[in-house]
């Protein structure tokens, strides 16, 4: 009975949502108003720092560092094909900061599923709603590390943990809410830039 009821856990887990290839990279739209070519800079203590919480919440040091290299993969293809040239002589640096991230879970759900002793959740109820906020900073500097411009945007996204149809490890659940942040945030800001090119743009050549 215990090896049948071990087999119908292990099942019912394989079949959460995972993160994919789409997740962990942003689809690049067609951008006529890029800057020229900027050298990627990103501050990897600060990353590990920013999501510090997330180890101390049960994950691994490792499946922190594998989201803190998902972010700076998505920022650096970002920066490289959707707000530079990407190739071609460096005019200055563009740079990727994250300020804040903090985690909410809802109360309303746990409380539900302790309720109906986890009946619920076997039924596709789910045990919890993950929400991240995150605070992006990127900043555009000359060749002297002279600023030219500072972005930041404040942003949210939640996902379900649940069977079947959510996502049920901490590691997965984390990983696709910093990825998802990080385009959103990333995606806000490449509109701004777009706004001020012509300033910018002028400002590196100068």
């Amino acid at each position: 009975m215990k090896k049948i009821f071990l087999c119908l856990v292990l099942f019912l887990c394989s079949c959460a949502s995972k993160v994919e290839y789409n997740d962990l990279h942003q689809s690049i739209t067609p951008n006529s108003n890029l800057l020229p070519a900027l050298t990627t800079k990103v501050s990897a203590p600060n990353l590990r720092a920013a999501f510090v919480d997330i180890e101390k919440n049960g994950m691994k040091k490792n499946e922190r560092d594998i989201i803190v290299d998902d972010v700076i993969n998505i920022f650096e293809r970002e920066a490289e094909e959707n707000i530079t040239v990407g190739d071609g002589e460096r005019k200055g640096y563009i740079s990727l900061r994250i300020e804040y991230v903090g985690n909410e879970h809802s109360i309303p759900l746990r409380v539900a599923s302790i309720v109906t002793l986890g009946l619920a959740n076997i039924l596709g109820f789910p045990s919890d709603k993950y929400t991240q906020t995150m605070e992006v900073e990127v900043e555009i500097t000359d060749k002297k590390h002279a600023v030219i411009k500072r972005y930041r945007e404040i942003v949210t996204s939640s996902v379900y943990k649940a069977l079947y149809w959510g996502y049920e490890r901490k590691f997965m659940i984390n990983r696709k809410l910093a990825a998802d942040n990080i385009k959103q945030a990333l995606k806000l800001i490449r509109e701004k830039i777009n706004n001020d090119a012509s300033e910018i743009k002028k400002k590196l050549k100068s």
